[in-house]
């Protein structure tokens, strides 16, 4: 689960709004062919539209309900925070004019 780094792990969450269009918070549980000796694959889809962000945290539940959530109390069942999350990206609303001729430069931020 990715929630705002100023919310606690193992909180209820208060929207059930993905954070990023395109992408399932919280993720799946994972398939079987996701599963290795050593270590486990979260798939969240990726993510297409909304601003980028360092500002996130990752938190982990041990077999939590499956799928997208029915109640923002699901959120109370992922209580172990596993570190920061970054969504990076260009930041989104950017303008540009250019003049028909003339060279134009755009610099993603």
């Amino acid at each position: 689960l990715i929630r705002h780094a100023s919310q606690s792990c193992g909180d209820n969450g208060v929207s059930l709004t993905a954070l990023w269009v395109g992408m399932t918070n919280p993720s799946p549980r994972p398939r079987a062919a996701d599963v290795a000796e050593a270590a486990i694959s979260y798939e969240f889809a990726t993510g297409i539209n909304n601003q980028p962000s360092t500002s996130y945290q990752l938190c982990w539940a041990y077999n939590p309900p499956n799928g997208v959530p029915g109640a923002t109390s699901i959120y109370s069942e992922y209580r172990v925070s596993v570190g920061s999350f970054t969504m990076n990206g260009p930041e989104q609303g950017q303008k540009l004019i250019c003049q028909l001729g003339a060279g134009c430069n755009l610099a993603i931020q």
